[in-house]
């Protein structure tokens, strides 16, 4: 509760001081651009836009599911969905350009404004071999913040599965947690008897994730909700195959991953044990993910984004 305090209470730090600084600009504004979907960056990038009478532009990088569909707590989930629904209200009224991943499913929310998809790189130094003196050697490995959402729960009941196959399996968990969802988390584990196949790794540098995941033979996202789950392509690009739930987000690069229907348990387990078995599978997802991830440079999707950005400049001041 305490911490759920602190967040509300800093999210309305954030809108204050936003709005602060778009109320000080003095300059000539030729665009107003909210580069996340949270109301503390949207109002005050509409207030601008509306002030200084410029084209608004929104990142709207994930969209929220009703509190009763979401794995959050209702009243997070209530949270999160009342905050969303401003902001498409407010998109709906001023936004001249928005860029989402799941832009087919924005056009519904938002018909009559221009939606790019919003795409998101990954790094290309990833792609190095396994490091036979590395100390990390696992199984397989999820990385995602250790929530209800992300799949948790349904992490240690997959990997309870793949240990029933295989007793040797080890996972890495990596992932920001609260003193009360790291304490959850290591009880489930206790309670699952898995306490020599799971090694909670916690928050860890981006060296130490990027060697755990280039050191793991497969990765498991079973997350319920995403904007785009950078985290999948960062695998990718580790060249090591990917497991998640099907999920809208997906679509850019679902031919380079398995997927399997949300909640479903078992048939994630069984796709696991596929994997972890086949070598030549695994050979062919890591071709496909290296193929796919010549469209996620930065370099590239930053310039697109650009254009785009201009081309709406143009038309504004027509």
């Amino acid at each position: 509760m305490q911490r759920r305090r602190r967040v509300e209470t800093n999210s309305i730090l954030k809108l204050l001081a936003n709005i602060e600084v778009c109320l000080k600009l003095t300059q000539r504004v030729d665009a107003s651009v909210a580069v996340t979907q949270y109301f503390f960056d949207v109002i005050p990038a509409y207030l601008a836009a509306v002030r200084h009478r410029c084209p608004l532009v929104l990142y709207l990088h994930h969209l929220f599911p009703s509190p009763l569909k979401t794995k959050r707590t209702f009243l997070s989930g209530s949270l999160h969905w009342l905050s969303q629904i401003l902001v498409v209200f407010l998109a709906q009224r001023r936004a001249d350009l928005i860029f989402s991943p799941s832009s087919q499913h924005m056009s519904r929310w938002v018909p009559n404004v221009k939606i790019m998809p919003l795409l998101n790189g990954t790094a290309k130094t990833q792609h190095e071999d396994q490091d036979s003196k590395s100390k990390y050697r696992y199984s397989g490995c999820f990385i995602g913040r250790i929530s209800r959402e992300k799949g948790i729960e349904d992490v240690l009941d997959i990997w309870s599965n793949v240990v029933k196959q295989d007793p040797k399996a080890t996972l890495a968990v990596i992932g920001i947690a609260t003193a009360r969802s790291a304490l959850a988390l290591r009880r489930a584990i206790a309670c699952h008897h898995l306490q020599a196949h799971v090694h909670f790794l916690g928050r860890v540098e981006e060296r130490v994730k990027n060697e755990v995941l280039r050191n793991s033979t497969c990765f498991l996202f079973p997350s319920y909700e995403e904007g785009w789950a950078i985290v999948i392509t960062e695998a990718m690009a580790a060249g090591i195959p990917v497991v998640a739930y099907d999920l809208p987000a997906y679509e850019p690069f679902r031919s380079a991953i398995t997927t399997v229907p949300l909640g479903n348990r078992n048939d994630f387990s069984e796709k696991v044990i596929s994997i972890l078995r086949d070598e030549a599978l695994r050979a062919e997802f890591r071709v496909r993910g290296f193929g796919l991830l010549e469209r996620f440079d930065w370099e590239t999707i930053a310039k697109n984004e650009w254009l785009s950005i201009m081309r709406t400049l143009k038309r504004s001041s027509r």
